[in-house]
């Protein structure tokens, strides 16, 4: 068992058997996860004139008490780096919580739909927002910004910006706390690994997060990079 689930770190177990029945019954039978925000990221990043260096597939739940569940898949795209899992489970502060309420309540959540086009990452990266709001009696509304091609709808308005910045600034602030509890598909050491395996560097330049690695093939030592 990971050690974060037995560091607080229940919720996390809980979101898990959640997502395999269905997220919104489950967090029907538990106080203090009523659903306030969810987004649906999915980014390839580019730094400057290179190649795309990182894609990432991340999925955010916030809870009106401003409870922050984040499960994240990450690649460095370099050759042998594998796909990474993170899955992280944190508190935001009241400021932040009240910051993405200002920019809600100023949005109009319950009016907004469709697709809008937007530029919210660096030059030559693409991303795709979704986002839905869950409001009292049952009311809800999903709305999808993104900087592709084909974009069908008209550009976003600040308010979708807003809500938006809102989201991610408090999912940065969340990872940033060290009071977070994360679980990793990646190791910092050979501690994180079970028995026979190692943690160990997975290819042959920089810019690849260890993993942990079986090593009953290699003679009880990390494989040679590829």
């Amino acid at each position: 068992m990971p050690a974060s689930w037995s560091r607080g770190g229940r919720p996390l177990l809980l979101l898990a058997f959640c997502a395999l029945g269905g997220l919104a019954p489950c967090l029907a039978q538990q106080p203090g996860l009523e659903p306030l925000v969810k987004l649906h990221k999915t980014l390839l990043l580019v730094a400057g004139p290179s190649p795309p260096i990182r894609s990432t597939d991340d999925d955010i739940l916030i809870t009106v008490g401003g409870e922050l569940f984040s499960t994240a898949v990450t690649r460095e795209l370099v050759p042998g780096a594998h796909f990474e899992t993170t899955i992280a489970q944190g508190t935001s502060s009241p400021a932040a919580l009240a910051a993405l309420n200002r920019a809600l309540a100023a949005g109009h959540p319950a009016r907004l739909s469709g697709v809008c086009g937007a530029n919210l990452v660096p030059l030559g990266s693409t991303f795709r927002y979704q986002i839905t709001w869950f409001g009292g009696h049952g009311r809800t509304s999903t709305f999808t910004l993104t900087n592709t091609g084909d974009v069908p709808g008209p550009p976003c308005t600040q308010s979708q910006i807003a809500i938006a910045v809102a989201i991610l600034s408090l999912e940065d602030e969340v990872l940033a706390d060290p009071a977070t509890h994360f679980t990793r598909s990646s190791c910092a050491s050979d501690a994180d690994c079970v028995g026979g395996e190692l943690c160990c560097y997975p290819c042959g330049i920089p810019g690849c997060s260890n993993v942990c690695t079986p090593v009953s093939g290699s003679g009880g030592r990390c494989p040679a990079l590829p």
